[in-house]
């Protein structure tokens, strides 16, 4: 077993930290979602869809967003930015 370093414990409270942002905005959003389905602005499922279509839309342009992403070169070894 490996002695934990000093750096080990900042990456861990980091990580605490990370999860602690990801549970208020979680709840933020949820509440959010909650108060404008109550209210009549949004729709039930309607979010979801709209997430699906951006998500869709994001995964086209990720070849262009991603150098790295196999897609993101032509056949001539190119990168294709746009």
């Amino acid at each position: 077993m490996r002695n934990v370093t000093l750096h080990d414990v900042h990456v861990l409270a980091r990580l605490a930290d990370l999860k602690e942002d990801l549970y208020q905005q979680t709840l933020l959003v949820t509440a959010l979602i909650a108060l404008l389905t109550e209210k009549g602005i949004l729709r039930e499922g309607e979010l979801h869809q709209t997430c699906q279509q951006l998500e869709q839309e994001l995964m086209a342009e990720l070849p262009a967003l991603r150098p790295d992403h196999p897609g993101a070169w032509d056949d001539q070894n190119t990168y294709r930015a746009t």
